[in-house]
This record gives structure tokens, C-alpha cells and sequence, in this order.
């Protein structure tokens, strides 16, 4: 096939620049998802083989299948069932795909149909943001069967724009476990993320963080009342959230099989409220989800409940000294109570009911 496809390249005599190119449509991906894009090509003279090379966003490539042993690259009617499609990653990371017919047989359609069909595949690797990558090295060759000459025509290169993004779906109560292997900004997501720095066998305590390392186990909350999902940001700034407390493991790497006792998973507790249940032997944590190891000295409950006074007011932050021998207490807006009355405080980093 090679040795055609060179033969064809040597009978091209000339250069033309015209209204003949090749396009696609602008689209969005996420990380995990599959997607088909179309390549379309328009043209004022008929053609009988193309070329080109697509510059792919980091982490988006062309699905490969396994079992064919090929691209997932797809002719459209316009080709006939006799044009080769060869197709293959280059050195520079862009992938080239060359179309053409052993006999220099012509493209079918009208301008503007689709010629190519490209499956793509978002990894956890990639990096969210629109992007606004080429086709570069387009070549569209048009051969005169009378003259047995071909005109190879070569557009300048074509730019198309990729959204890509990380999406993150929380339950009706509002709420997710999450973790992921590249760090995340949540500055402009719409959901609070939370570490969780103690659990004191009762309730986990959670601390609200906004740009977390990669693979940090998180709890998610966003908008209760049905399932909503919302688009997360990857950053590469250097200074992220001290989550070295964290006490939630992250599955960020592959799926954990719960082993042994004191593994806790996110759930609903007896009474409808989040929280996380003590979780049986066996209990299989999806990738990309988060769980809590309980090594406290006290026994645990079987369900444990979210602390977020801490973390959503700040109150974890102020002074815990002792005045006059007697503790501080602090509302759960993070205001000094001199004298507290019947309610729920913090004092000394810990919740504290008063009856």
C-alpha cells in the first residue's frame, strides 16, 4: 500500500490553493468518555485521496481497537468501500491519516459531507480548559484520468475548538466521595470539598479545601434534591492545600475490595442522612471514589456523620487557650460565647452540646 500511495505522490505536477479544506466542528469530551468526531471536507474540484495530521489536546486520543488491531477511524459514503484508510501516531504526538484508491478512483458526496469518522478517548490524565488545536499537513490530491496527472492542492492548516473537562456527580443528598490523579481547582466548580481531619468515632470533622494535590480523597457537596453533576478544573500551580491530615484514602489508582473491619464508605445513614457506613467485607469502592480507615481507640459507630462547623466557618482556626481556667466556646458562625446557653459549640476543636 505504501508503494502506491508513493506513485501517487510522484505523478503530483502542481500546487492549487482554492476553497478545498477540511474541518471540524467544535466539541466538548470528558475525562473517560468516548466520543465521535466527524471530519468533514470541503471542496470545489472532486478528489481522489487526502491526507492530514490532528493535533489532539493532552489526554484525548483515537480509541484503538483491540480486537480489529486498528484506529477507530470510520469511512463515511463518500468514500467507497474500496479507498484504504491507513492511519498512525507520529513522532510529534499527532496523528496522520492518509486515504486514497488504488486505482485513483474519486471522492463521492457534496462539499461539506463528511468524509472520516474519529472515535476519541478522554484518559484521567488530561487537562481540562477549551483548547484550540490544528490539522496540520493537509494534502488533497485531484487526478485527471486523461491525462494521468494528479494536482495536489495543500489548504493551510485548520484550527477546531476542544472542550475538555472532569465531571463529578453527587447524590440527591448532595454529596460525593471523589478523588482524582492529577490536582483539581475547585475555586470555580460549585461544589465545597472537604478532607476529613479527625474522626473521633462519632462524627468525621471536615476541613474545606480549594486546590488539592493529585489523589487526595475528598467528600464532595454540592446541590441536594437529585443528581448534579459539575464540570472540575486540573491546575499545575505549585502551591496547593496542606492535606497531609487528610484521613480519607482515595481510589484514585483502581477500585479497593474492602478488607478486614473499620473501613468506612460514603452512604446513607439509618435516618436519610449522609454519612459514612461502616462498610462489610467484600464491599467493592469504585475508582475514583474515596473511603475513611478508622484507627481511633474508641469503638466506632456504625455510622459516622459529617462535622462540617469547622470547616465551612473557620472556627477550626481560632485560638483554643484556656481563660481563667475555663474553655472557649465558640457559636458555629466562629463568634467568641462568653456565656453559652443550651446549643451546639465548638471549644478546644471539638463540637460541644450544651443542655
Amino acid at each position: 500500500m505504501k508503494k502506491i500511495l508513493l506513485g501517487l505522490i510522484l505523478l503530483c505536477s502542481t500546487s492549487a490553493w482554492g476553497e478545498n479544506t477540511l474541518a471540524i466542528e467544535d466539541f466538548a469530551i470528558a475525562a473517560g468518555e468516548e466520543k465521535d468526531i466527524e471530519v468533514k471536507m470541503y471542496n470545489d474540484v472532486t478528489f481522489t485521496a487526502f491526507q492530514f495530521e490532528l493535533e489532539l489536546p493532552e489526554g484525548v486520543s483515537v480509541k484503538f481497537d483491540e480486537d480489529e488491531e486498528e484506529y477507530c477511524v470510520a469511512r463515511s459514503n463518500r468514500l467507497l468501500n474500496a479507498h484504504n484508510v491507513v492511519s498512525q501516531y507520529q513522532s510529534n504526538g499527532a496523528f496522520k491519516v492518509m486515504v486514497y484508491h488504488n486505482t485513483n478512483k474519486n471522492l463521492k458526496g457534496n462539499s461539506g459531507d463528511v468524509v472520516l469518522t474519529l472515535t476519541l478517548i478522554a484518559s484521567d490524565q488530561v487537562s481540562t480548559g477549551t483548547f484550540t488545536p490544528h490539522i496540520n499537513n493537509i494534502e488533497m490530491t485531484e487526478y485527471n484520468s486523461t491525462t494521468q496527472t494528479a494536482t495536489k492542492y495543500k489548504p493551510e492548516a485548520v484550527t477546531y475548538n476542544c472542550t475538555v473537562n472532569i465531571n463529578a456527580t453527587v447524590t440527591t443528598l448532595g454529596y460525593a466521595s471523589f478523588s482524582w490523579p492529577r490536582a483539581l481547582d475547585f475555586t470555580n466548580s460549585g461544589l465545597t470539598a472537604f478532607i476529613a481531619k479527625d474522626c473521633n468515632g462519632q462524627s468525621i470533622q471536615l476541613h474545606e479545601v480549594t486546590k488539592v494535590p493529585a489523589n487526595t480523597g475528598l467528600i464532595l457537596k454540592g446541590i441536594a434534591g437529585s443528581e448534579n453533576t459539575y464540570s472540575l478544573e486540573t491546575t499545575d500551580e505549585e502551591t496547593l492545600d496542606d492535606v497531609s491530615s487528610n484521613q480519607l484514602t482515595g481510589t484514585a489508582s483502581g477500585a479497593y475490595t474492602v478488607e478486614g473491619e473499620n473501613i468506612y464508605v460514603l452512604s446513607n445513614l439509618d435516618d436519610g442522612t449522609p454519612g459514612f457506613y461502616n462498610a462489610n467485607e467484600g464491599i467493592h469502592v469504585g475508582q475514583y471514589k474515596a473511603y475513611l480507615a478508622y484507627t481511633g481507640d474508641i469503638p466506632a459507630r456504625t455510622g459516622l456523620t459529617f462535622d462540617e462547623g469547622d470547616a465551612a466557618t473557620g472556627i477550626e482556626s481560632c485560638k483554643q487557650e484556656e481563660r481563667k481556667g475555663n474553655l472557649l466556646f465558640y457559636d458555629l458562625q466562629g463568634r467568641n460565647v462568653n456565656q453559652p446557653q443550651k446549643g451546639v459549640y465548638v471549644s478546644n476543636g471539638r463540637k460541644v452540646i450544651v443542655k
